[in-house]
């Protein structure tokens, strides 16, 4: 692959989903901890920013160019 060719992500295999839903699932997991440890401490909140921080850099990624164009089908699945 050249420098200038785009590599063509499909059903969110892109490198911005990945990212993103790896961030959320460390802060989810967090969260859960936090939630029996002390429910209302600084480590509860901390969790809940990673799940945003997640979304928020998956977003990023995706206009940096590494996620998916466009949404809907993969095009393989219209040559029926």
């Amino acid at each position: 692959m050249s420098a200038g060719e785009r590599r063509a992500y499909h059903h969110g295999r892109s490198p911005a989903a990945w990212i993103g839903t790896i961030i959320a699932a460390v802060g989810f997991v967090l969260c859960a901890i936090a939630a029996m440890l002390q429910p209302k401490g600084f480590f509860m909140y901390f969790s809940v920013a990673l799940i945003v921080a997640g979304l928020v850099v998956g977003l990023v990624m995706k206009k940096m160019g590494y996620g998916t164009e466009h949404g809907g089908p993969h095009p393989d699945s219209l040559a029926h």
